[in-house]
């Protein structure tokens, strides 16, 4: 029994979405890993399971994909699906080539985000239905500078919209920052 504070509204706790976080390194790049996580999910009454889908994971160089990465995460998540568990896919992880282009070519990173947020999306779609727009952007690593966020969280969204628009968009911030 998942236990839900009565102000959510949610009449059958059972049917609460409750999701674990996985990265990709906690089930060591390994599939049958991934598998017996799922299968611990299900046994604790999980609906689905959490993972980025990092841009550094996927780009590591400015026009390199990593083509079995990219393999890697549509087996992860076709394994989810069939364990039962619903993947909801975090978009994040900007690798270092993208951070320079975001310090000194605002113009060509927003593209290139755009570009990586795309590849992604029409990889998984229409398997995933659940995406979390970047990774608590208000973090103090994160390096989008906060005044930023929305311009980020709007382009990320605006392309899945338009990919799939029915899909279910999530933020996720950091609480504990002071004055936040």
């Amino acid at each position: 029994m998942i236990m839900v504070p009565p102000d959510l509204g949610v009449e059958d706790p059972n049917a609460f979405p409750w999701y674990f976080s996985i990265h990709s390194v906690e089930v060591a790049d390994d599939l049958v890993r991934a598998e017996e996580a799922f299968r611990h999910i299900r046994a604790l009454g999980g609906y689905g399971v959490r993972t980025d889908i990092f841009w550094w994971d996927v780009q590591p160089d400015n026009g390199r994909w990593d083509e079995d990465r990219f393999q890697f995460y549509l087996d992860y998540i076709a394994r989810a699906r069939q364990a039962g568990i619903e993947p909801m896919i975090i978009l994040s992880g900007a690798p270092d080539w993208a951070v320079e282009l975001y310090r000194n070519d605002r113009d060509r990173f927003w593209d290139a985000l755009e570009a990586y947020t795309d590849r992604v999306v029409r990889a998984i779609n229409p398997t995933v239905r659940h995406y979390q727009l970047w990774n608590e952007p208000n973090h103090i690593i994160d390096p989008i500078d906060g005044a930023d966020d929305p311009e980020l969280l709007r382009r990320i969204g605006r392309i899945i919209r338009r990919l799939d628009p029915n899909a279910t968009l999530y933020v996720n911030a950091m609480a504990n920052v002071p004055g936040w």
